[in-house]
């Protein structure tokens, strides 16, 4: 029984759309808690609301019913600027393609949110710099997001969700769209990074040997969340 308190819960979500005159339900009564240094791996079928649940977890849409409670904190009724300002200072996001600003070198992209905190920017650039190196990236710090490998942009993605401390981490497919041997080199660097920095993580994935990696998994079946055994 994990006695620390979760860094996310969300109790009885339930996420229905609006299909004609009917009403598509995609989440029913999921609940869940993530604790700290955990790292959980979300399992379903393409289409099973995997996207979805990360979104509410992330503060990126609303539940239809249900709480979302983050460091004990209840937050989808929040107003938007509150919701923004947990979302900036608790969480990071990783996705299945990067998102990399072309303009700016993998050294700026992990300084920028950073600098949009307040950090200073020397102070900003050294922490970039260290999250690069200890990623493998000590030889790419000034190279353009066109001049890096698929695994090179996607090290830089992590890296720059891991810049500002969050307590929760967040991937969708982090590794899917990479080749296989490059997909289990960077999710062990993930893995690393996630547990000396002592973030929790939820990553949804749909490659198994990805999965068992992981402190556990749970999977979305027919829109209800269960607890997945090795």
């Amino acid at each position: 029984m994990n006695k620390q308190a979760p860094v996310l819960d969300l109790r009885n979500i339930t996420k229905s759309y609006p299909q004609g005159h009917e009403t598509l339900t995609i989440l029913k009564k999921c609940s869940f808690k993530i604790y700290p240094g955990e790292i959980v791996g979300l399992l379903g079928v393409s289409g099973s609301g995997k996207s979805s649940l990360l979104h509410i977890a992330g503060l990126l849409d609303a539940p239809t019913e249900g709480t979302v409670l983050i460091k004990g904190i209840q937050i989808e009724n929040q107003k938007d600027a509150l919701q923004t300002k947990w979302r900036n200072e608790s969480i990071g996001f990783v996705y299945q393609f990067h998102h990399l600003l072309p303009e700016f070198t993998a050294l700026e992209n992990v300084m920028l949110p950073q600098l949009m905190k307040g950090i200073a920017f020397k102070q900003a650039e050294k922490k970039a710099q260290h999250a690069l190196e200890t990623l493998g990236l000590r030889d790419r710090l000034l190279h353009f997001p066109s001049e890096l490998s698929g695994g090179e942009q996607q090290r830089v993605a992590i890296a720059r969700a891991f810049i500002n401390d969050p307590a929760l981490i967040l991937a969708d497919e982090p590794t899917g769209n990479l080749d296989l041997a490059t997909a289990h080199k960077v999710f062990d660097l993930f893995l690393t990074f996630a547990k000396e920095n002592g973030v929790a993580c939820l990553i949804a994935t749909h490659d198994q040997a990805l999965a068992k990696k992981m402190d556990r998994m749970v999977e979305l079946q027919d829109g209800s969340l269960v607890e997945r055994h090795r």
